[in-house]
């Protein structure tokens, strides 16, 4: 078995075409959810609508969520997979016109943000969404529009079960910060990884033809071993952020010890690099 004492805080992966994921692997992704992108492509696809971009998915109350963005995500790599004739904006681009225009999630309502954006992006329509919580998981609704009048194209629903990623995600929408002390300080030691599994190369970034990224992921090691309150300091888009989440959730390690010698919860950078060898 592989150790890694995350001294370092730095992991490099190799991912090759071979290691791909089916959706019933992925953590997060319940059976039916490429059923649901499917059903979205098709739509839209009817409506002869080829450029588009996705948004990160807020929650109820309008705030970007780590949820949202990383199901955004699930959705694009779906699509990235099952439909090759849709051509989806980076989000990274997306979130900088969006900065850059000085405009929030909340304007892409108006008809006349809609149009600039189209005319910044090349996009013919944008996809937005909701997630609200339930009693067995979430709730996630995806509207269309497109970006020449603001049309409503249409709007899905889908239930999204319970997992270990959108639970871990879910801390960090309502809690902004750790309490758990950094590792190495201060009299408390450093956690051993004991069990690595390897992330998934996006398909969204061989689309793209990126061969490499590098995505930094704050996070909380229990005095289980487990990874928890897990955060993007560093997205570098195409859903490595994502893939690196989902591999983190898995993590199993040797707790760090405190000054008594007894398993204590730290905080964590960990860097987790991504080359794809099948190019």
């Amino acid at each position: 078995m592989r150790t890694h004492t995350l001294r370092g805080y730095s992991i490099l992966f190799a991912a090759a075409a071979v290691f791909l994921m089916s959706p019933q692997q992925v953590a997060a992704n319940p059976p039916t959810f490429d059923d649901f992108g499917d059903s979205l492509a098709r739509q839209i696809e009817d409506a002869k609508i080829h450029n588009l971009a996705v948004t990160g998915f807020v929650i109820l109350e309008g705030a970007a969520s780590p949820r949202g963005k990383y199901l955004a995500a699930l959705l694009c790599e779906s699509w990235s997979r099952r439909h090759a004739g849709l051509v989806i904006v980076n989000p990274t681009s997306f979130d900088e016109t969006l900065v850059a225009k000085k405009l929030s999630l909340q304007d892409l309502k108006t008809a006349e943000t809609l149009k600039q954006l189209g005319t910044a992006l090349g996009i013919e329509a944008v996809v937005v969404g909701s997630l609200a919580d339930t009693a067995d998981g979430y709730l996630l609704t995806v509207t269309v529009r497109t970006v020449s009048g603001g049309t409503l194209l249409f709007t899905k629903v889908q239930p999204v079960a319970h997992s270990h990623v959108l639970d871990s995600l879910a801390a960090t929408d309502a809690d902004t910060t750790t309490s758990a002390p950094r590792a190495g300080v201060n009299g408390v030691g450093i956690p051993v990884c004991t069990y690595q599994p390897a992330p998934v190369f996006p398909a969204g970034a061989r689309k793209a033809k990126v061969p490499s990224a590098s995505a930094v992921i704050l996070a909380v090691i229990t005095p289980e071993g487990g990874l928890t309150n897990i955060r993007v300091t560093k997205d570098p888009g195409y859903g490595f952020a994502e893939r690196a989440v989902e591999a983190l959730t898995e993590w199993r390690c040797k707790p760090a010890l405190d000054k008594d010698k007894k398993p204590t919860a730290v905080t964590v950078p960990i860097e987790v690099t991504f080359h794809d060898w099948q190019k």
